[in-house]
């Protein structure tokens, strides 16, 4: 059986992808990776049943339209790409009157209460022709790797995040394969400003209109599976598998804090979003604590070292190198007495429902974590007592959290390193996932009937259905308004039309068994 998998990076960041390969590379005849060549282009597995190639984007600079609409309508898939995309349907997509057009047209499709959290997120303000160039990018990437990816023959595709399901799409219609969606995030609300409100609406538009040809989608936690299939209208199982360390837990031991100080870890990204700036605020404010980072260099991280100095805590706050994904358990174990994860939570739909890497590292490494109330990883806290809920991410919430955890003293902490190990055993061993992820891909039913989510709830059923209704409305509304704009709009303004005009004996037709179907209905 060979199988094609299709990757926005080169596997040298990307654990979960890595892992992932490495499992279903045992029980495969071949394995293609047509992968971006991101951070390098240096192919980070190695494996005799695994080849790979690069798919390198460059930039369509004429004609961008018309390459499109062929693409599109030489595999019967203009009518969706459209409907998510209806700037598509013009001749300049750089023309103000038809971008403006097209924003209208995605407010009547957006309509629906299914988007509410989508039209109502924190969103980056852009300019309308610069907001427009997004999802064009996003077009023309998604076009070029389907055409490289049509090229090569394979059983089953496996398409890791959004911007490689076009070319699953395309793919399955051609070969017949069986098409594994790995949705990874929530990638039309991927975290609050990171997008303009115009490509978010595109994003998902289309995820809802191509997720419908998948056999099989795989998320990384139960919240992000239940809104998918709610919002996404998507038939096929959901089955979750989660970003797995790839250490082995068994070899991890409880912390024991055997006094001293109280060292708060944190490792990754280091951007704004973290907010390690609060931390450096609360760790100056409680003596007991001090806060050890490991993270990627960034201008915020120069902030937060200036942060450090002008607040007279560096005997404090220690800086640490950088390890592989590999020994991230292992070091925060050692280097760690607490994890923390401080994320903006307000109207973000991806990271409220999200299991962090971050989350899962610490109890992993059996450190008590200290979170944002994201709705996963508070049910977890909860569920099994191994760390702490902040209320909000400010200074004086942080502050009180730390300061009633040195009230509680170290026994405490020593009950929720063990409980943070037994959460990690029960929720993110990667022995565990291995065997469903396998099973899952060569379409094992039994494994899917009983592991991936099928059915909703019934109030939930309920309001799908009359999202439907609402979507058909919003859709119908859609139709007239570009039959409108193409009898109002001369041909050099920019068409958005929904193609030639019919006949007028082709409109008396219509009309003529549209009473003829009435009648039969009474």
């Amino acid at each position: 059986m060979k199988m094609l998998v299709l990757i926005r990076n080169n596997l040298k960041i990307d654990k979960r992808i890595r892992n992932n390969v490495s499992a279903l590379a045992e029980h495969m005849d071949s394995i293609h990776v047509l992968a971006r060549p991101v951070p390098d282009d240096t192919f980070h597995l190695n494996h005799p049943n695994v080849t790979h190639s690069f798919f390198k984007y460059r930039a369509t600079e004429s004609d961008l339209c018309n390459k499109i609409k062929r693409f599109a309508e030489e595999r019967k898939l203009f009518a969706q790409l459209a409907r998510a995309f209806p700037l598509i349907r013009t001749t300049d997509y750089y023309d103000a009157a038809a971008i403006a057009q097209s924003k209208r047209y995605l407010d009547i499709l957006m309509r629906s209460e299914r988007w509410h959290e989508i039209r109502s997120r924190k969103s980056e303000p852009m300019e309308d022709h610069i907001a427009v160039s997004y999802p064009l990018a996003f077009y023309d990437t998604s076009m070029q790797w389907a055409l490289e990816a049509e090229a090569i023959e394979a059983d089953i595709v496996y398409c890791s995040g959004l911007d490689t399901l076009l070319c699953g799409v395309v793919h399955k219609q051609k070969y017949g394969s069986r098409l594994i969606y790995d949705a990874r995030d929530i990638f039309c609300d991927l975290a609050a400003y990171v997008f303009p409100q115009y490509y978010s609406n595109v994003l998902a538009l289309f995820e809802q209109q191509f997720i419908k040809y998948a056999d099989l989608v795989i998320t990384t936690s139960d919240g992000h599976a239940s809104w998918m299939k709610k919002h996404f209208g998507c038939r096929c199982p959901i089955l979750t598998i989660h970003n797995c360390v790839s250490a082995d837990l068994d070899a991890i031991k409880p912390k024991t804090y055997a006094g001293g100080p109280i060292k708060l870890y944190f490792h990754g990204l280091s951007d704004a979003p973290k907010k390690i700036d609060v931390m450096v605020k609360a760790i100056s404010r409680v003596p007991g604590i001090e806060l050890v980072l490991r993270c990627v260099a960034s201008e915020n991280l120069l902030a937060v070292k200036k942060l450090v100095n002008d607040l007279g805590v560096s005997h404090k706050v220690h800086f640490l190198d950088l390890v592989t994904p590999e020994e991230v358990a292992f070091y925060a174990n050692r280097d760690g007495d607490l994890g923390i994860h401080i994320w903006e939570t307000e109207n973000c739909v991806n990271t409220l429902r999200a299991l962090t890497n971050k989350f899962i590292e610490y109890l992993s490494a059996g450190l008590p974590v200290i979170t944002s109330p994201l709705i996963e990883q508070a049910n977890i806290v909860n569920r099994y007592d191994c760390g702490y809920i902040l209320k909000d991410n400010s200074v004086d919430n942080l502050v009180d959290v730390l300061e009633s955890i040195l009230a509680q003293g170290h026994q405490e902490l020593a009950v929720k390193s063990e409980n943070a190990l037994a959460a990690a055993k029960q929720y993110f061993d990667w022995h565990h996932y291995k065997e469903v992820l396998v099973q899952a891909v060569l379409n094992n039913k039994h494994v899917i009937n009983r592991l991936s989510l099928r059915k909703l709830p019934k109030e939930s059923r309920k309001k799908c259905k009359k999202w439907e209704r609402e979507d058909k409305k919003a859709y119908n509304l859609y139709r007239k308004a570009l039959r409108a704009y193409e009898k109002s709009t001369q041909p050099e303004a920019g068409r958005l039309g929904l193609g030639r005009p019919r006949s007028p004996e082709t409109n008396i037709r219509s009309r003529l068994f549209g009473k003829l179907a009435a009648w039969r209905k009474r």
